[in-house]
């Protein structure tokens, strides 16, 4: 499913709470580099989605207007190439933390290793992750019948946690032995846990933006550091050039 999310937010003088308030009166629509229209029903909170498949070197723009006559729009983005994921594992291994008392404590973790090669068979291209996970739980019951009741409770990994390569980057575009997420081995792992990790192609403009996200959302720097800038959308006002619009509109093939 595609996604587009649509909210009214301080700008960045504002002291108030980035929040959101969700716009549900939107007329959106994606647009293909051969004309196709294809319009984003709104489904409630400011969100639009739609299920719809792209094809890899055709571009897409995003078109987003309201009745006040607010008109936004990105350039058209191709959509690059992809290849298939050599190999993932997952590995528990044990962490050291260092508390303030200078003791240390040994923590489970769990983590996930990827070898691959960002090469679509023509040029190496930019990959963009995102990782789910699914786990088992179980009713606590000591009854023999009827049998436990069983649920499977989804989380999603994307917050805080932005994974980006670039093939170009890597020697022979090959990403080994990479861990690109870990998580405390806890309660979850109890029964079943499962990753589903998906690996977009995207340009090198959602590259760049998405490896300022990665840094702003991963700061680890003193005061005397640079600091990390600020985001760049991709989508613009039409209708008013001093209006501020953040967020990106995201063109990828999925493996």
């Amino acid at each position: 499913k595609q996604e587009v999310i649509i909210k009214t937010i301080p700008g960045l003088s504002s002291d108030e709470p980035v929040v959101g308030d969700p716009i549900s009166d939107a007329v959106v629509t994606v647009i293909s580099s051969d004309g196709e229209q294809i319009a984003f029903p709104h489904n409630g909170n400011g969100s639009y989605s739609k299920i719809i498949s792209g094809t890899a070197g055709k571009s897409y723009k995003l078109m987003i207007s309201r009745p006040n006559g607010s008109k936004y729009e990105t350039p058209f983005i191709e959509m690059k190439g992809n290849a298939t994921i050599d190999s993932l594992r997952v590995v528990p291994f044990l962490e050291n933390i260092i508390n303030t008392n200078g003791s240390v404590t040994k923590n489970q973790q769990v983590q996930v290793i990827l070898n691959t090669k960002l090469h679509n068979g023509t040029v190496p291209f930019n990959a963009l992750y995102r990782i789910t996970g699914e786990y088992e739980f179980q009713e606590d019951d000591i009854r023999i019948a009827p049998p436990l009741r069983i649920c499977y409770i989804k989380q999603e990994f994307d917050v805080g946690n932005v994974v980006a390569l670039s093939g170009a980057l890597l020697p022979d575009s090959r990403v080994t032995e990479k861990n690109i997420f870990k998580v405390n081995h806890d309660y979850r792992f109890l029964y079943q846990f499962g990753f589903q990790i998906d690996q977009y192609a995207i340009d090198q403009n959602a590259f760049e933006y998405w490896n300022q996200v990665q840094k702003l959302t991963n700061i680890k720097s003193s005061i005397f550091d640079p600091p990390p800038g600020v985001l760049k959308s991709n989508i613009e006002s039409k209708t008013d050039v001093f209006e501020q619009v953040f967020g990106y509109f995201t063109v990828g093939s999925k493996v």
